[in-house]
């Protein structure tokens, strides 16, 4: 991504239209790209979708926006800093967006006096960048999470 794409980038903090259990309220932070098409029909969690969670349940997903790229849904408290969901559009990946999205969160929400719990690790790329961050000063002994 050139320098003129970053210009087309913003993030929007609001609250996640998504449920988790045991959460209440949880918000969620999207970085967004004014310049990218909107997602295909169906795409689980962009675009507006349907998705089983038993054989005979179904559940109705409302897509973040034509423009959400990548969004992480994450709730707080004084102690703790906890990441319930991130993920990036499939055809927006390798561009940097989480890597910008979770730097964006942490510059917001992760002040020394936090742990930071980014709970099961599915990404190579986020396991690289939990793991970088894990090796600065800054966040040595405060991140928690579970790989796969």
């Amino acid at each position: 991504m050139n320098a003129h794409d970053m210009s087309q980038l913003t993030f929007i903090e609001s609250v996640s239209p998504l449920d988790y259990d045991n959460v209440l309220t949880p918000a969620r932070l999207a970085l967004i790209d004014s310049q990218i098409r909107p997602p295909k029909a169906g795409e689980t969690y962009f675009a507006d979708s349907t998705i089983s969670t038993t054989k005979s349940r179904k559940e109705f997903i409302v897509g973040a926006g034509p423009d959400v790229a990548s969004f992480v849904d994450f709730t707080q408290s004084p102690q703790w800093l906890t990441i319930h969901y991130l993920i990036t559009r499939k055809d927006q990946r390798g561009r940097g967006h989480m890597r910008r999205l979770l730097d964006e969160l942490l510059a917001r929400h992760g002040d020394e006096s936090k742990f930071i719990s980014f709970g099961k690790v599915f990404s190579t790329s986020a396991e690289k960048y939990i793991a970088k961050l894990e090796r600065t000063e800054k966040y040595a002994g405060r991140v928690q999470y579970h790989v796969r």
